[in-house]
């Protein structure tokens, strides 16, 4: 039989021979059903045949209940800007607001607002409202929307450095008025601090510090030093009349050592 034993597929075909030869009278139970449903002739299962996985609607159920992007125009402008100036991001920003309603108030006819910093964002909400507000002029009539944007943003870039540029002046104008009209006071500040960063300020005042506990170290160690040596050299706070009194005996000592050496030379040479 071979390495598959194909004995039972072979069942079906010997019933109906043994049937036809009138060697089995009565069909078996099974029969009917085997002969409706007859076994697979291959011991090989046939590989089943799927639908793409890859399809839409495979797709659409398993991104089933995934949140939906949300996008607005000015995200396109936002990038566009900001990858034009990548610098401005590294700008300080305002987002304290009053009442909540700040921007309700603004009217991007112009590009300056009051009560908000000059900023990227105002660039985009100005060529926005540009866009919006668009009138075809001579030959514009067939102009795409790209070609639309592209004109905004330009207009808005030019109120943008034309205003930066202002600021600029105002800033050094001022600084040159603290340092220069300013009371004595006020110059050296103004020479200290105008143009330095927090953090140059704070390693200055650590510099300082640094300084003035290194004058205060080294005079407390030298009058350590002075205390020790005092200690050595009997010296210090003393009574001056026991100083003298000490002296003396010291002095009357030395003589009465040198007369008794004296007499013992003179009797030596007797």
């Amino acid at each position: 039989m071979g390495k598959h034993d194909f004995r039972p597929v072979q069942v079906l075909r010997a019933a109906n021979q043994l049937l036809e030869t009138k060697a089995m009278r009565i069909p078996p139970p099974w029969h009917k059903i085997m002969h409706d449903v007859p076994p697979s002739e291959s011991v090989v299962r046939p590989v089943k045949r799927f639908a793409n996985l890859n399809s839409k609607r495979s797709r659409k159920s398993r991104r089933m209940f995934q949140p939906l992007e949300i996008t607005y125009p000015e995200d396109k402008l936002r990038t566009t800007f900001f990858n034009d100036h990548p610098w401005e991001l590294a700008r300080p920003k305002v987002v304290l607001e009053d009442d909540g309603n700040d921007s309700k108030n603004w009217d991007w006819s112009r590009i300056e607002q009051p009560g908000k910093t000059l900023d990227g964002e105002s660039v985009v909400r100005r060529q926005m409202w540009l866009i919006e507000h668009f009138v075809p002029g001579p030959g514009d009539e067939h102009l795409d929307s790209e070609t639309i944007s592209q004109r905004a943003y330009d207009q808005a870039r030019k109120e943008f450095y034309q205003l930066r540029l202002r600021e600029d002046v105002e800033r050094e104008v001022a600084k040159e008025e603290t340092v220069h009209l300013g009371t004595r006071e006020d110059k050296l500040f103004a020479w200290n601090h105008i143009g330095e960063s927090l953090n140059d300020r704070s390693l200055k005042a650590e510099d300082d510090a640094f300084e003035e506990w290194r004058e205060w170290a080294t005079t407390d160690m030298e009058e350590e030093a002075a205390n020790r040596s005092s200690l050595y050299s009997g010296a210090g706070d003393e009574d001056p009349s026991i100083s003298d009194d000490v002296a003396e005996i010291a002095t009357e000592y030395q003589e009465t050592e040198a007369a008794s050496a004296a007499g013992g030379r003179n009797a030596n040479k007797a």
